[in-house]
C-alpha cells in the first residue's frame, strides 16, 4: 500500500508540474480568441473582469488536461453573476479542479489552464416525423469545400463535440432522451423556417431546453451564425445593356408565382386588392398562368420563367408566406441580376439590410394595397425613373452563401469562449413576438 501510495503521488506531482509550468498570461490569453488577457490570477483562481461580460450571459470554455470545462465568471463585485452549468466542478475533471470556494466567481484550478482543445466533431438530429417521443434522426452531411478544415461528421450525437438541434423538427419537448451529456459538447439551435409556419418551435419554450443551447444558428442576422438565404455582390465591369428595347417589350404589369395559397401574411388576401388597380399574372397553384413546374406541380422554377419576366413583365411580387423579423428567402435573391423585372418585397424585415436601395419597391411604404398599386401603374409609365431602376439592379448579382456546416466550422475553430442563453431566452429571442399574423390588409 505504501508503494501504491508513493506511486500515485510521483504520478500527480509530474502531472501537475506539467500544467503549472505553462506561464499563466500565455494560457488566459488563449481564452479570448483575440489574444488580449481578459482575466486575473490570484491564489490559483481565475476571474474575469466586468468588461468581458455580454449580456450578462457569458461563459468561458476552458480545457483542463484536454477536458473541456464549464468556466463561473462574474464581474468584480460579484453582482453580474453568470454560470454555465449548475456545479463547480464535475467528475470528467475532478482530477484537476478543486471545490468552488466561497464566491460563484472564482473557478478553481491545480495549476495553470490549457484551452488548446478546440471542438472538432458535429452531429445533427431531429425528432422523426412519426412523432415518437423515443425516435431521433440525424442528418447526414459533409464539410467538403469548406474554408476551415478539421470538422468532422459523426452520427454519434450522445458523444459529438457540436451537438446541432433542428428547432423545425421539434415534435415533441421530450425530443432527448436522457442521457448525460458530455461537459464539452455545444449544443446549437438551427432553423431556417419562419416559427409562426410551425408550431413545433414552441418547444423551445420547454423547461428541458433551460440554458442549454449554447449558439443560435437560424436566418436572423444576430444569430451567432447567421445562415442567410443568399446575398449579393457588385458586377464588374458594369454590364452593358439595351434598357430601352428592354422597357418597349414588357405588356404586363406584373407577375406573381405561387404555391402556397393561403398564409399567414395574408398576401393573398393583399394581391387580390392589388387586382382591382392593376393587372396582375399569377402563375403556379393558385392561379391561372403557365410556365414551368416542378413533378407535383405546386413548385415552380423559376429559372425557367426568367426569360418570360425579362420580357413580358414590369415587376415581381416577392411577397413572404409569414411576416417575420429577418425573414428573407431565397425569391427575391434569384431576380438578381437575370430577371429584367423590379422586385416587390411584402415581410417582416428592413429589406434595405439586404438589396441596395433604387432596386425593390417595398410595400411597407405604402398604406394600403391600392395605394402601392398605383404606384406601380406610375412607374411603370416612368421610362426614365424605371429604367434608372433597372440599371441599378442590373450592377448586382446573387451568390450563394457558404453551407452551414462551414459557417458552424469556421465558428468552432475561432471561437473558444461560448455564450449560452438561460432559462427559455432561446425561445424569448427566437419565436416570442418574433412574426405578426394580419387579421385584415
Amino acid at each position: 500500500m505504501v508503494l501504491i501510495g508513493v506511486l500515485l503521488f510521483v504520478t500527480f506531482t509530474l502531472v501537475f508540474r506539467k500544467y503549472s509550468g505553462a506561464p499563466v498570461d500565455k494560457a488566459m490569453k488563449r481564452i479570448d480568441p483575440r489574444g488580449k488577457v481578459v482575466g486575473t490570477v490570484s491564489n490559483k483562481s481565475l476571474t474575469l473582469p466586468a468588461s468581458y461580460s455580454k449580456n450578462n450571459t457569458l461563459a468561458v470554455f476552458v480545457g483542463v488536461r484536454n477536458f473541456i470545462s464549464p468556466f463561473v465568471v462574474t464581474d468584480g463585485d460579484a453582482s453580474n453573476k453568470a454560470a454555465m452549468g449548475s456545479e463547480c466542478e464535475t467528475s470528467a475533471g475532478r482530477d484537476m479542479v478543486s471545490e468552488c470556494q466561497g464566491h460563484r466567481n472564482q473557478f478553481v484550478v491545480k495549476g495553470a489552464v490549457d484551452v488548446r482543445v478546440k471542438a472538432r466533431t458535429v452531429a445533427a438530429i431531429r425528432s422523426c416525423s412519426n412523432g415518437s417521443r423515443a425516435c431521433i434522426q440525424t442528418r447526414k452531411f459533409d464539410f467538403k469545400g469548406c474554408l476551415y478544415s478539421g470538422c468532422l461528421y459523426t452520427d454519434d450525437w450522445k458523444m459529438a463535440d457540436v451537438l446541432v438541434i433542428e428547432a423545425f423538427y421539434l415534435q415533441r419537448v421530450t425530443i432527448l432522451p436522457r442521457f448525460k451529456r458530455p461537459s464539452q459538447q455545444r449544443w446549437v439551435m438551427s432553423s431556417m423556417e419562419a416559427p409562426c409556419r410551425h408550431p413545433q418551435t414552441t418547444h423551445l419554450n420547454s423547461s428541458q431546453f433551460d440554458g442549454q443551447f449554447n449558439w443560435s444558428m437560424t436566418y436572423n442576422l444576430d444569430s451567432d451564425i447567421p445562415t442567410l438565404y443568399g446575398k449579393l455582390k457588385v458586377i464588374t465591369p458594369e454590364p452593358s445593356q439595351n434598357y430601352d428595347a428592354i422597357f418597349f417589350t414588357k405588356t404586363v404589369h406584373v407577375a406573381w408565382f405561387v404555391s402556397h395559397c393561403i398564409t399567414a401574411s395574408l398576401r393573398q388576401e393583399y394581391v387580390a386588392r392589388m387586382r382591382k388597380i392593376i393587372n396582375i399574372d399569377i402563375f403556379g397553384h393558385c392561379g391561372s398562368m403557365n410556365c414551368s413546374f416542378g413533378s407535383n406541380y405546386r413548385h415552380i422554377d423559376l429559372s425557367h420563367c426568367l426569360p418570360l419576366l425579362s420580357s413580358t413583365y414590369f415587376f415581381y411580387l416577392a411577397f413572404e408566406n409569414s411576416i417575420c423579423n429577418d425573414y428573407v428567402t431565397e425569391k427575391v435573391f434569384k431576380l438578381f441580376p437575370a430577371a429584367k423585372v423590379i422586385p416587390v418585397v411584402r415581410g417582416g424585415t428592413n429589406y434595405r439590410r439586404y438589396f441596395p436601395p433604387e432596386t425593390f419597391v417595398d410595400a411597407s411604404d405604402f398604406s394600403t394595397p391600392e395605394e402601392l398599386a398605383f404606384y406601380l401603374v406610375g412607374l411603370s409609365k416612368d421610362k426614365a425613373r424605371y429604367l434608372r431602376m433597372l440599371r441599378e439592379k442590373s450592377r448586382y448579382e446573387s451568390v450563394a452563401n457558404e453551407p452551414w456546416q462551414c459557417k458552424l466550422c469556421e465558428k468552432m475553430t475561432k471561437d473558444d469562449s461560448v455564450q449560452w442563453y438561460p432559462g427559455n431566452n432561446m425561445w424569448a429571442w427566437f419565436v416570442q413576438n418574433k412574426c405578426s399574423n394580419p387579421t385584415h390588409v
